[in-house]
C-alpha cells in the first residue's frame, strides 16, 4: 500500500516506521530540521515493542505526484488547516489526531467516500529530529468510516488490514467517531490533570478526590457524545473508559503536559474546548470540563513560546505530534 504520513513527529513517525517496516511504501511529509535529519539519517524508533532503524526513508516537504492509497494525518490539531490543504485527491484519509472536531474537518475536506476517523493509544515523543522514543507498553489504533458510504467502509477495512499486516494492533469500528470520542473520554481528563498538576499519572491516581475529577469529566464527555449521536459510548464502553484511569502506567504523562512544560503550543482547545462546544450544542452540562479548561487557559499563554512582543510565536506546521 502507498501511504502518505502528514506530520513526521512522534505519532506519525511511530506508525509510519511500523508501516514501512511492514512492507508498505511510506512517504513522510516534514519540514525544517526534521526533514533534513530524515533525509540524511533516516528514522530511528526506540520502543519496548522493538527498535527500528530505517534508512533510507522517503521524506519530502510536499506530497508526491504519485497517488496515495492511504493518507495518515498525524499533526497537532492546531495545524489541521495546513495538513488538510495538502491532501492528495485519491485514496482514503485517516485522522488519528486528538480532538473530536477533526472528524467534521476531515469530512469537509476529503468527502464522505474517503474520510476515516480513528484514534491511537500510544505514549511517545520525538526528542530530536529523526528519532522517536516510545515508552508505553501499548501502541494500537482503532478506526472506522466517518459516513455510511460503502466506499469509506472498504477503505476502513483496507486501512485496518494495512496496520495489522505491519504488526500494529488495529480495531475496525463501524463508526470512526466512536474511536475518537472513546479516546477523548480518557485522554482529555488525563491530559488536563497531568498538565495542571505537572506530574505523571502515578502522582495523581492515589488521590481519590482527584481521580473522581477525572471520572466526572469522562462522564461529561460521554454524555456530550451520546447527545451528539455518537454510538458506542454507553454501558460497557463507558466502564472501560473509566477503567483506563486505574490501568494507566504510573510513569505515563500526556503530550499536553510535555508541551506546556516545555513552552510549546498546546492542544488545549482541541482536547477540552471541543468538548465544551459539543456540550453547549447538545445542552449537556460539563462543569468539570469547563473548570479544568479555565485553569489551563490561564497557564497555557504563560508557557507558550514568546515572539518578543508578549505573544505566542508562529507555529511551525507539519512537525507532527
Amino acid at each position: 500500500m502507498r501511504i502518505l504520513v502528514i506530520g513526521a513527529g512522534a505519532v506519525g513517525g511511530y506508525f509510519g516506521a511500523r508501516l514501512q517496516a511492514g512492507g508498505h511504501h511510506v512517504t513522510f511529509l516534514a519540514r525544517g530540521a526534521r526533514l533534513a535529519a530524515m533525509r540524511a539519517h533516516g528514522l530511528r524508533l526506540i520502543s519496548p515493542l522493538g527498535d527500528l532503524d530505517l534508512a533510507p526513508v522517503d521524506a519530502r516537504p510536499a506530497p508526491p505526484a504519485d497517488p496515495a492509497d492511504l493518507t495518515l494525518i498525524a499533526v497537532k490539531s492546531y495545524d489541521n488547516a495546513a495538513a488538510l490543504a495538502l491532501l492528495p485527491t485519491t485514496g482514503a484519509v485517516l485522522t488519528i489526531q486528538n480532538g473530536v472536531e477533526n472528524a467534521d474537518h476531515l469530512l469537509a475536506a476529503a468527502g464522505p467516500d474517503r474520510a476515516l476517523g480513528g484514534s491511537c493509544r500510544l505514549e511517545c515523543e520525538s526528542p530530536e529530529p529523526g528519532l522517536v522514543r516510545h515508552s508505553s507498553p501499548f501502541a494500537d489504533v482503532a478506526l472506522g468510516p466517518l459516513s455510511q458510504s460503502p466506499a469509506a467502509a472498504r477503505h476502513a477495512d483496507d486501512a485496518a488490514a494495512a496496520f495489522s499486516a505491519a504488526g500494529v494492533s488495529a480495531t475496525r469500528l463501524p463508526d470512526g467517531r466512536t474511536a475518537m470520542w472513546r479516546k477523548a473520554m480518557f485522554l482529555s481528563p488525563f491530559s488536563a490533570l497531568t498538565a495542571l498538576l505537572d506530574r505523571p499519572w502515578g502522582g495523581i491516581r492515589p488521590h481519590p478526590a482527584t481521580l473522581a475529577v477525572a471520572q466526572a469529566m469522562a462522564r461529561e464527555i460521554a454524555a456530550a457524545g451520546r447527545a451528539a449521536g455518537v454510538p458506542g459510548l454507553e454501558g460497557d464502553a463507558l466502564a472501560a473508559g473509566l477503567g483506563l484511569f486505574q490501568a494507566a502506567p504510573d510513569t505515563m504523562t500526556s503530550s499536553l503536559h510535555r508541551d506546556l512544560r516545555n513552552g510549546r503550543p498546546v492542544e488545549l482547545d482541541a482536547q477540552l474546548g471541543a468538548i465544551l462546544r459539543a456540550a453547549a450544542r447538545t445542552g449537556t452540562p460539563a462543569p468539570t470540563t469547563a473548570a479544568l479548561f479555565g485553569c489551563l487557559a490561564a497557564l497555557a499563554p504563560l508557557r507558550t513560546p514568546d515572539d518578543g512582543a508578549g505573544g505566542p510565536s508562529p507555529r511551525k506546521p507539519l512537525q507532527g505530534g
